[in-house]
């Protein structure tokens, strides 16, 4: 029994602590998780991710290489890629 209740002690111990060092109060702390539309820690905007259609690769759009191919524009992580892409679709 008394294992039992030193056992439980050091659940609540450890969550307490946990909340502590990784949750802000009203949530998720600022930073720790990003996604489309949500604000970065310094204030500005968080750069919309897009997949490279060759690769699979996650990248910031502002950061990508573009190609437009019948008025659809792809995004490239590098040059490779878009090569690659540029070769296979004439």
């Amino acid at each position: 029994m008394i294992r039992l209740l030193i056992f439980l002690a050091l659940v609540y111990l450890f969550a307490v602590l946990f909340r502590k060092l990784f949750l802000k109060p009203g949530g998720v702390r600022p930073g720790l998780f990003i996604a489309r539309g949500l604000r970065s820690s310094a204030g500005g905007p968080v750069d919309e991710m897009i997949q490279d259609p060759v690769c699979k690769l996650y990248i910031p759009k502002r950061q990508a290489l573009t190609a437009t191919v019948n008025g659809t524009t792809y995004f490239f992580c590098s040059k490779a890629c878009l090569d690659r892409f540029s070769a296979d679709n004439g």
